[in-house]
């Protein structure tokens, strides 16, 4: 910058030749040369620069050289907003003035940067001018990356803090898939510290083994595999403890990625799920329990009932004959729901088993509407209803003869709460002549159906075929993905529904 400046044609600048300028400028300049310290220099109106070579590797291509000599407001109009009244406070004589960490963005190789300046200015005495002030001395310090690195510190602390409070466990693998971090929860699940594990593969310390005593290789692991194929992967596991024990996680692997979008790792976060599978073998041990009780009862009803009725004239037998199917559709919808834990049952699949004897029908029975499941009471409601529904219809109505036809059609219409239309319709069977009593299935089907789902039932007898509509609350209910992979089709109707148990 000496070079520069000697070298510099000062006279066709507003400051003229160097041998008229101020001796306090001379003197100024020379002392900014003569230290290693960032030195600038702003002189006259125009508020001319000068600065040294430490300064001067502050500075991006943008500014440097031609900031020698430039007009400080036309050189730093971005930030003058930030130094300029400090630089005008200085210039009035009023003092020096000093920064500490003072934010100061400036454009430095083509990009916004946030820079951060401890630095002062100080007065250069001119006793020709007014203030007496004939420009501004700046000594500086670039602090930005010690404030980086005591961010970064900061950010690291807190990191940390909510990494090792957190009560589910978490690994960091870098690109070789190996160990870099682990948190206190997951050195608490594992049994090993971060001094064992780190720098190894995660899969050889805690995953190597299935709880047969075979080997588990690394190809086979969904958990690696996140890195690989820069996807998500999750699912259940089981891991190995460092005393030899197994147990059971649920995890989350996922890519990490920098900037550029490249990977460059990955994070796990793992939950031990002992606690959940030993409830969950409880609950299913209460619930068989409860299953073989409910069907005890069911057989012991049937048995008293065949006692009951032993010797009753021929012409009652089916009368005990409806008796024991109606016993019969319950133990099935009770089947169902045992399979779903007595938490809540598919619609469609209730409407299955309890039309079991209808299958040779095929495509003569149509159902169709909404994945949806019920609580156990509506459930059952419905199912004994339908039992009944089908039961007529089998004697008297349209699955009587070959031509005739069922469609049991159900949607959900919005609210709160939403509400369930169903619709038992026959068709295409004999002409249906209104009974002129109503008998139990009649009763059974209006009763139970309007006292359990709280709603309202209509059971018309049209002569085209019977026809019964049901409206209710749909509180306790839930809307499911079907299932439907690898189970028998009880019917065929060739629909496009959102939900068909064709």
């Amino acid at each position: 910058m000496g070079e520069l400046i000697r070298t510099y044609d000062w006279a066709s600048t507003p400051l003229g030749p160097p041998a008229s300028w101020p001796q306090t400028l001379k003197t100024s300049v020379r002392l900014m040369l003569g230290t290693h310290h960032p030195v600038f220099i702003w002189w006259g109106d125009d508020l001319i620069q000068f600065y040294n070579d430490a300064y001067r590797q502050t500075m991006g291509p943008e500014r440097h050289p031609g900031a020698l000599s430039q007009g400080g407001r036309e050189c730093w109009a971005e930030i003058w907003h930030i130094v300029g009244p400090q630089i005008e406070y200085v210039m009035a004589g009023k003092g020096a003035t000093w920064q500490g960490e003072q934010l100061v963005p400036v454009t430095r190789h083509g990009r916004r940067e946030e820079m951060w300046w401890t630095y002062g200015y100080s007065p250069i005495d001119d006793g020709s001018r007014p203030s007496g002030v004939g420009g501004v001395l700046v000594l500086c310090n670039d602090v930005t990356y010690q404030r980086t690195d005591a961010r970064l510190a900061e950010t690291q602390r807190r990191l940390n803090a909510v990494l090792n409070n957190a009560s589910v466990s978490i690994f960091l693998m870098d690109d070789r898939q190996q160990c870099v971090y682990m948190n206190a929860a997951a050195e608490k699940m594992t049994g090993y510290t971060l001094e064992e594990v780190q720098g190894r593969p995660l899969h050889d310390v805690i995953h190597h083994t299935r709880p047969d005593g075979s080997h588990f290789p690394l190809e086979e692991c969904a958990i690696d595999r996140a890195f690989p194929e820069d996807n998500q992967m999750q699912g259940e596991e089981v891991f190995v403890h460092k005393d030899g024990s197994f147990y059971p996680v649920v995890f989350t692997a996922s890519p990490i990625r920098d900037a550029d979008a490249n990977t460059i790792g990955t994070i796990i976060e793992v939950r031990e799920i002992s606690a959940e599978k030993k409830a969950q073998e409880h609950q299913r041990i209460l619930i068989n329990e409860l299953n073989h009780r409910v069907k005890n009862t069911l057989a012991t009803v049937q048995s008293l009932a065949a006692q009951s009725f032993r010797g009753i004239s021929t012409e009652d037998q089916p009368s005990i004959k409806a008796f024991e199917e109606r016993l019969f559709a319950l133990a099935r919808a009770h089947d169902v729901l045992t399979r779903e834990n007595w938490e809540k049952a598919e619609l469609g699949e209730i409407l299955e088993e309890v039309l079991e004897p209808y299958r040779r029908l095929g495509s003569r029975i149509e159902i169709n509407g909404s994945a949806i499941a019920l609580p156990p009471g509506t459930a059952l409601a419905l199912a004994m209803a339908v039992h009944e529904l089908a039961t007529n219809a089998g004697k008297y109505g349209a699955l009587s003869t070959p031509e005739g036809r069922v469609a049991i059609t159900w949607r959900v219409t919005p609210g709160d709460p939403p509400h369930l239309a169903l619709r038992w319709q026959e068709r295409d069977g004999p002409l249906v002549t209104p009974p002129t009593r109503r008998g139990f299935g009649t009763r059974l089907i209006e009763r139970m159906l309007a006292n359990e789902l709280s709603g309202e039932v209509d059971l018309a007898f049209e002569p085209t075929g019977v026809v019964c509509s049901v409206r209710a609350p749909l509180a306790g209910a839930t809307f499911i993905q079907p299932k439907r992979a690898g189970k028998a089709r009880l019917m065929t109707c060739g629909c496009q529904t959102t939900y068909c148990v064709c």
